[in-house]
């Protein structure tokens, strides 16, 4: 540390620390000042802005942003694991989160909390939802047994398939067969 005084290197380890502090956020800017022994808090954000080039709260709002997207994306792998595990069991009809859990290496309240907190679902409506999303592209893609439909799906009561279908989509699994069958006519 040649060409700095005792005084500035005291500083760069304060601010250096303070990076690690503004991703807390329990503390407030003026706690993380006074905690690395700047006497003023105006002083520390002078300091901090000369040497990053931002105000310490531009940094924790910067920094913030930052880990919002690498959650999206963790959450959005997950999702798409969950998902694919649930198709690839989705002619199981005794597939259900338990079994889910068991595969994701996941106890079952650690399961609830990261469904719910992702998706505002209980895992077993997840399930529910992808299993009804997977029969929907059956039916679009030309399967028009809506009983086979089910049974793929993992449903052994039609009657169930066909309410929750109703719930999920706006239209019974019958209606939406008429829907789609008329619209492949006028793309003809």
């Amino acid at each position: 540390m040649v060409g700095i005084s005792p005084c500035e290197f005291v500083t760069q380890m304060r601010l250096e620390k303070a990076l690690q502090l503004l991703g807390d956020k329990s503390f407030n800017i003026s706690q993380i000042a006074y905690h690395l022994g700047f006497g003023c808090p105006h002083y520390f954000s002078q300091c901090f802005k000369t040497r990053y080039g931002l105000l310490p709260s531009q940094y924790r709002s910067k920094l913030s942003k930052l880990s919002e997207e690498s959650l999206l994306v963790i959450h959005q792998d997950f999702l798409q694991k969950t998902t694919m595990l649930i198709e690839e069991n989705i002619l199981d009809s005794e597939y259900d989160y338990s079994s889910l859990a068991q595969d994701l290496n996941l106890s079952l309240s650690t399961l609830y909390r990261r469904i719910k907190q992702i998706t505002g679902k209980s895992p077993g409506i997840f399930m529910r939802s992808v299993k009804l999303i997977y029969s929907r592209n059956l039916l679009e893609n030309g399967v028009e047994d809506i009983l086979e439909v089910a049974f793929i799906c993992g449903f052994n009561d039609v009657k169930y398939f066909s309410k929750c279908f109703k719930y999920e989509f706006g239209v019974s699994p019958k209606e939406f067969l008429k829907m789609n069958r008329s619209l492949t006519r006028v793309a003809i």
